[in-house]
């Protein structure tokens, strides 16, 4: 009798982690999908690009698709300022987010939580409510349709998390570890920079990734704010390919996978850091 409790014990277990796996299989096989298929189609001739019925594999790999993306579109000038423009962007952004959030962690003034609530409450808004005031600012400044101008729209979306972010991580750093480094004779910025931010390297990083991947991927405050060639990002110069003519799936198959590349290398980068980051900005201290 007990061999048969066991037996069925055994055999719920065994079901229960199939199941488990075998569900879990699928929803990454849902999720991979859609970038091999992006990979794949991106390495065909022209011919079976747009064959029917589609094939799943190459019969042949080429980088034809890759070689007509460089020599008939401005893809090379898109990418060039996408990387720059997301780069300056993250760097302005995270350095005046770390700033800004060790002074509302440390600082002792009145409005300290009233500026924190508020630079959240804005991270809340959508970015359409902030396109007219924005555009006209950049109207006034001489700086629409210009990467400077774009640089300090993203500022707008990607500067209220970051801020908040890396404040409620700071908030789990002991102030005692600072106290104990003034006491040894080190200055306010020694401390900072010593102490302060070795540990808060993994939530800097961690806010750095989620600060990247927004301005690389944004497309909004891109479409609304420039209008040259010459200037446009990725995302915008990518969606030009979807016309009223067609859609030129030729082009936006291996832009989209050479516009992921950077991305997913910076992720490989930091990968250490991100749960760590993470985990610490969810949990005050």
């Amino acid at each position: 009798m007990n061999s048969k409790k066991y037996g069925k014990y055994r055999f719920k277990k065994f079901l229960s982690a199939f199941s488990t796996y075998f569900f879990s299989f699928l929803l990454v096989l849902f999720c991979a999908f859609p970038f091999y298929w992006m990979i794949s189609s991106s390495l065909k001739n022209s011919i079976e690009f747009f064959a029917v019925p589609p094939t799943f594999f190459p019969k042949s790999i080429t980088i034809e698709q890759y070689i007509k993306l460089f020599k008939e579109t401005f893809f090379t000038t898109w990418f060039r300022n996408t990387v720059l423009v997301t780069i300056i962007s993250t760097i302005l952004s995270v350095f005046v987010a770390t700033l800004g959030a060790y002074a509302l962690t440390r600082g002792r003034f009145r409005a300290r939580e009233t500026i924190a609530n508020t630079v959240l409450l804005t991270y809340m808004f959508p970015p359409i409510l902030m396109a007219l005031p924005l555009y006209l600012l950049l109207a006034r400044t001489r700086l629409i349709n210009s990467l400077t101008g774009l640089m300090i729209t993203y500022l707008t979306i990607s500067l209220p998390y970051s801020l908040w972010m890396l404040r409620a991580f700071f908030q789990t750093i002991p102030y005692e570890l600072e106290e104990s480094g003034m006491i040894d004779g080190a200055t306010r910025m020694q401390v900072i920079w010593k102490i302060v931010l070795p540990i808060a390297l993994p939530g800097i990083l961690a806010t750095s990734l989620f600060t990247l991947i927004t301005s690389w991927n944004e497309y909004l405050y891109s479409l609304l704010f420039i209008s040259s060639e010459e200037l446009k990002t990725l995302s915008v110069g990518l969606t030009g390919f979807l016309t009223k003519h067609g859609i030129r799936w030729d082009y936006i198959m291996p832009g989209s996978v050479l516009s992921l590349i950077p991305i997913f290398i910076f992720f490989l980068y930091i990968q250490r850091y991100l749960i760590e980051g993470w985990g610490g900005g969810a949990i005050k201290g």
